[in-house]
């Protein structure tokens, strides 16, 4: 079958590789669709293993089971938590933190262990997540990213009727502006540069969409009446810490989701002064990604209008180009 590999040289590549077979403990998955993440397009230097199956993004239906399978049959529908195959033995699952599991770099779906990019997957049963009637698996494959936006607002300790600035207008910070609005923020505002995403912010339901840097922006840190109490970092870009503390006024909250290449630097003035507090965010416990599913399926939050195109595997490798061209795409889906 094809298959989307990682490898080494060339990064994401359009193979032949083998259909799998269900282990014990596992079930075959054939994927609908796989979304491409921002993450999987610096894969090779990020730490994901060399020559695996790509794709953490995913959803389709249970067609194998292997041995000591119970609860699941063919003909089921599900969203696959590629996080979901913590150890439960360690000292962080012990305590509940399966998030930190210190085994699960090597279990990670899609990382380091085969993923969705391809036409069927197996799967160990605890990354399941049964989809609801209704809910299509081109929707449901957004379950992951979705996943993580909530996990970050979550921790944030955002409020009914606060306000919030959200750094990035990529698909995490697309999805957390309908997320924040769905919770009851007053208004969300968002600091985009590209046309394309900025667009897509309004559509969103972003009240204000500016540009980093530049006029509208001092203007907005100007006005302390009416800044926001909650930042959220989904651009992974080092400007955007130092950005966010000047416009967060007293007591305001940053939430950084987004991992920049170069280490941030920022006025420490700020920081200290106003008493601000910086919290990271790292993907998603399973309550965070059945939530995700919920507001799926009840439409809180939309995702078609944020694809920008579905292709075929064998397109794959100009998938991955087209999202490494700024400006080009949002969120290209891929399926067999």
């Amino acid at each position: 079958m094809k298959a989307v590999v990682l490898g080494r040289e060339r990064g994401a590549e359009v193979r032949d590789v083998p259909e799998p077979r269900a282990g014990r403990g596992e079930v075959v998955v054939e994927v609908d669709f796989c979304g491409i993440c921002g993450s999987d397009l610096h894969a090779a230097s990020i730490g994901f293993g060399n020559g695996i199956v790509m794709g953490h993004e995913f959803a389709g239906t249970v067609v194998d089971l292997g041995n000591a399978v119970e609860g699941w049959r063919a003909g089921d529908r599900v969203a696959v938590n590629p996080a979901g195959d913590w150890c439960g033995s360690c000292p962080k699952c012990l305590v509940g933190e399966h998030s930190w599991c210190d085994n699960l770099a090597s279990r990670f779906v899609g990382v380091t262990r085969n993923g969705g990019m391809a036409r069927y997957v197996a799967v160990p049963v605890s990354t399941l997540h049964r989809l609801p009637d209704g809910l299509e698996t081109s929707v449901a494959a957004w379950a992951e990213p979705l996943a993580v936006v909530v996990r970050m607002v979550r921790l944030s300790g955002f409020a009914f009727g606060d306000e919030a600035v959200v750094f990035g207008a990529g698909p995490i910070g697309l999805l957390a502006i309908q997320i924040l609005l769905d919770a009851g923020a007053r208004s969300v505002v968002a600091v985009q540069p590209s046309a394309l995403r900025a667009e897509a912010a309004r559509r969103c339901g972003a009240a204000r969409v500016i540009p980093p840097g530049g006029d509208e922006f001092e203007a907005l840190c100007a006005d302390r009446a009416g800044a926001p109490t909650h930042a959220y970092d989904c651009a992974g870009v080092a400007s955007t810490t130092r950005d966010a503390l000047r416009l967060l006024p007293n007591g305001g909250r940053l939430t950084v989701s987004g991992v920049s290449e170069v280490d941030p630097a920022y006025r420490a003035a700020d920081l200290v002064h106003k008493e601000i507090v910086i919290r990271g965010s790292c993907i998603y416990r399973r309550d965070d990604f059945d939530t995700a599913i919920e507001l799926l399926a009840r439409r809180a939050v939309t995702v078609e209008h944020l694809v920008t195109d579905v292709r075929s595997l064998e397109d794959a490798e100009g998938a991955f180009a087209d999202l490494r061209e700024r400006g080009k795409a949002i969120k290209i889906l891929l399926r067999d």
